[in-house]
């Protein structure tokens, strides 16, 4: 039987699990820490490199989130269950704490489901970026109103005398009593009120007031309900009565007592009443919500906000002028027009919200079976300014038209569109490419895939990279979106490896300009500890590159992110039985380090000590000093001289350790290197050697 060599070159297209006659020339049986690219094959995974280590581990149920406020502020925040406090660690290596504003801030971070009296931060908590400040929802919590104060509007009416028209007979009943006015000389209201008032001062049981030369307001002693008439010999037209339970606008009067609110009817069938509410200050007339109407959300049951702040003090961290993270209540808008009838709930009331996204300048939350958006540019608004008319910046509402149980999870957002994400049916939130408002806007079916609960779908372009649950493994499938299209299928980019991705698939992170996709699972491995990629490339119209391979570690990885074409990885590792934190970057658009002096098969290296090159210093022709801290100076000792080298990331020269040397009160390694043209350098004390890719193919 013949073999065939294949040049590492070649095999770009990753991991297969089909026989061997049916895999690809370009396929193998396994990839184990290779970074597949179409330029240059299978190659090592880059280093990982060490940013930071600390005492204390986090559950494998954290829950993990990327955070970009800028270029010089990049985190990746870590929401944990167990004794490990949440945690935000920037990029540079440092730890950040994460502190609950008050005590029902905390209750609402770790409130438990309903139904199974548990609290999994990766199950339950959904956050999302918007602008400079993060949201943060808990599912286990039913969005509720705060009660409603006050009573329902009076039985009080008013009496506007709109002219004095003169020669008209003028007759206002008042329950059984009437008043007649005999005919006008001159044309005064005025006079009218006065004649009124002195009569209706004269009947008992009522109570007439004087609002201006033109409005009386009469109101029964008792409260109760009463009759009020209002006619005259010219057509009815020189009065008006207006019970502020239900008035006509012709009979609003122009000035009321302050803070008078009353009804307006609905005179259209199209139409619906509304509330109005007099402030004498500006001597006018707006809208407003009626009374007795539960007006705002109960803030301890709305997602809250995380703001990064500085501890001025050291109240906080500690530590004066240390940076942390604040989560608080939001200050939500309150409904301000109509009741519960002509400005409804927003349908997250009395439901769960389980995701927040931003779209078209607007905030907005998946609950249940609806999407709803916010005001536009008021993202904490999800009221109508008023219940008169609909404006295209009202807040828009939308509800699934469906047979099947939907239970909507996520949202990613695109251009012209926003995918909302079903535990069995995908929709197609959009506007038909007019202006996103609640006339223009619906939502359509898309697919029909049961979707992993766990894991948020991830954007990568004009695609959607969603995790599929199969038995024992997961399917991860290509949903893309086209551009005025409904998506009508999702492409299976597993369906050549069924039995490798694990079922618990916990965090996505993506990088679109690398074509790099990375999965992180919550499988309680023994001594296996993996992320899984998913390296792709398009050309043209045809996709070159679609490759699965593993990358293992020698800690648990917990949570990740990706920021300027680095991979960060925040891990739990054990030793000495005692768990520690790590954090570790992994630099996806460098080329392979290959390390000088090594020969083919060189090792991949692990477990790097970054230091930034001003750490660095020339101290002879061939020799290097690297400024450490006291612990790693006496830990030296106890390493071979060989496994410790000064390795430059850039160029792949080394030095050997020499010797170390402190002087007031500073520590030094001493390395054989010449760094007349330093880079960036990396301190390796513990080559890891772990494995490479397996070859496969034809034989």
């Amino acid at each position: 039987m013949s073999n065939f060599i294949f040049n590492e070159s070649s095999l770009y297209n990753g991991i297969s699990q089909q026989n061997p006659e049916l895999r690809l020339t370009n396929q193998v049986e396994d990839a184990v820490n290779t970074k597949l690219s179409v330029a240059n094959g299978a190659e090592k995974r880059p280093s990982a490199g060490l940013l930071m280590v600390e005492d204390g581990g986090f559950d494998i149920n954290c829950k993990g989130h990327e955070l970009e406020i800028d270029r010089d502020n990049r985190f990746i925040m870590v929401f944990n269950s167990g004794a490990k406090e949440n945690t935000a660690y920037n990029i540079k290596g440092t730890a950040h704490k994460i502190v609950a504003e008050d005590f029902d801030v905390g209750v609402y971070l770790t409130a438990v489901s309903g139904i199974d009296n548990t609290f999994s931060p990766d199950a339950d908590l959904r956050l999302t970026t918007v602008l400079e400040t993060t949201l943060i929802t808990n599912k286990n919590v039913e969005v509720a109103m705060e009660s409603a104060s006050g009573s329902d509007l009076g039985t009080e009416k008013y009496l506007y005398f709109k002219n004095g028209v003169q020669q008209v007979e003028r007759t206002v009943t008042v329950g059984a009593n009437q008043w007649d006015s005999a005919k006008q000389t001159d044309n005064d209201t005025k006079a009218l009120v006065d004649d009124f008032i002195t009569w209706i001062g004269g009947i008992s049981g009522y109570t007439g007031t004087r609002i201006s030369d033109s409005v009386v307001k009469v109101v029964k002693d008792n409260a109760g309900a009463f009759g009020m008439i209002a006619t005259d010999s010219y057509a009815d037209t020189t009065m008006k009565v207006g019970p502020v339970e239900g008035m006509e606008f012709e009979a609003l009067p122009p000035v009321a007592e302050d803070g008078e609110v009353v009804k307006i009817v609905a005179e259209e069938v199209n139409e619906s009443y509304y509330y109005l509410i007099y402030d004498s200050g500006s001597n006018s007339w707006s809208e407003t919500v009626g009374p007795n109407t539960e007006v705002a959300f109960d803030p301890k049951t709305m997602p809250h906000k995380i703001e990064y702040l500085e501890d001025t003090s050291g109240s906080v961290t500690g530590t004066p002028g240390e940076m942390y993270f604040n989560v608080s209540r939001i200050n939500w808008a309150q409904r301000t027009t109509g009741d519960s009838e002509t400005s409804p709930d927003p349908s997250f009331v009395g439901r769960t919200i389980n995701d927040i996204f931003f779209f078209k300048n607007r905030l907005g939350f998946v609950s249940t079976d609806s999407t709803i958006c916010s005001a536009v540019d008021d993202l904490f608004n999800f009221w109508p300014v008023t219940v008169k008319e609909v404006l295209d910046d009202d807040p828009v509402d939308r509800s699934v038209s469906t047979t099947r149980n939907v239970e909507l999870q996520y949202a990613e957002v695109f251009p012209d569109s926003m995918a909302v994400i079903g535990n069995n049916t995908q929709y197609s939130l959009h506007s038909d490419g007019k202006p996103f408002t609640n006339t223009n806007a619906t939502m359509d079916v898309t697919t029909s895939y049961e979707v992993s609960q766990l894991v948020k779908p991830k954007a990568v372009g004009s695609a959607l990279y969603m995790v599929v649950p199969r038995d024992s493994y997961s399917a991860v499938r290509e949903y893309s979106i086209i551009p005025d299209t409904l998506v009508t299928d999702a492409v299976d980019i597993t369906g050549h490896v069924p039995r490798l991705i694990p079922e618990s698939i916990k965090q996505i992170s993506t990088d679109p300009s690398l074509g790099q996709v990375f999965l992180l699972d919550k499988e309680d491995y023994v001594d296996k500890y993996t992320l899984w990629n998913y390296s792709f490339y398009w050309q043209g119209n045809e996709k070159a590159q679609s490759a699965w391979a593993k990358w293992d570690f020698w800690f648990r990885p917990m949570a990740m992110g990706i920021f300027g074409g680095n991979l960060y990885v925040v891990g739990t590792e054990v030793e000495d039985n005692n768990e520690k934190t790590v954090l570790v970057q992994l630099r996806l658009e460098t080329d392979t380090i290959d390390i000088q002096g090594f020969t083919n098969p060189e090792p991949l290296i692990d477990r790097l000590e970054l230091y930034p090159t001003e750490s660095v210093i020339s101290s002879g022709d061939n020799e290097a000093t690297l400024i450490v801290d006291q612990e790693l100076y006496d830990k030296v000792d106890f390493f071979e001289p060989e496994d410790l080298v000064l390795v430059d990331r850039e160029s792949g020269a080394i030095g050997s350790y020499i010797g170390k040397q402190e002087s007031a009160g500073d520590y030094f390694l001493i390395f054989s290197l010449n760094i007349s043209n330093k880079f960036n350098f990396n301190l390796n004390y513990n080559f890891n050697l772990i494995g490479a890719h397996k070859i496969g193919g034809i034989q």
